[in-house]
C-alpha cells in the first residue's frame, strides 16, 4: 500500500521521468483494511472526501463557470430528475490566456 499511497500524492506533488510537475492530485487511495469491520458508510465517506476539491480545481483551472441567465441568476443546476433535461450547465469563461 505504501508504493500506491506515494501516487496519492496528498502531500508531495508528483513528477514525471522529465521533471514536470503534475498539476493536479486525481487519485485517492484508501487502506480497505482499515474499514473493514466499520460501517460502510465510513469507506465511502474516506474515499470521497477529496472528490469535491478536485471537482472544482478542474473548472478553475479548465476556467469553467456555471452559466448565467438574464437577470443574473444562477442557471438550473443539475439533478438526477433533470440531468437529461438539455444542453449543458456550464459554459467556458471567455478569457484569453
Amino acid at each position: 500500500f505504501s508504493a500506491m499511497d506515494k501516487l496519492d500524492a496528498d502531500d508531495v506533488p508528483l513528477k514525471s521521468s522529465k521533471g514536470v510537475t503534475m498539476k493536479r492530485d486525481i487519485v485517492q487511495f484508501v487502506p480497505f483494511n482499515k474499514f473493514k469491520q466499520a460501517h460502510i458508510g465510513a469507506l465511502a465517506k474516506e474515499v470521497l472526501e477529496e472528490v469535491p476539491e478536485q471537482i472544482t480545481s478542474f473548472m478553475t483551472m479548465k476556467k469553467l463557470h456555471p452559466l448565467q441567465k438574464k437577470g443574473g441568476h444562477l442557471a438550473k443546476q443539475p439533478t438526477m430528475a433533470n440531468i437529461y433535461e438539455g444542453p449543458s450547465t456550464l459554459v467556458r469563461a471567455n478569457t484569453k490566456m
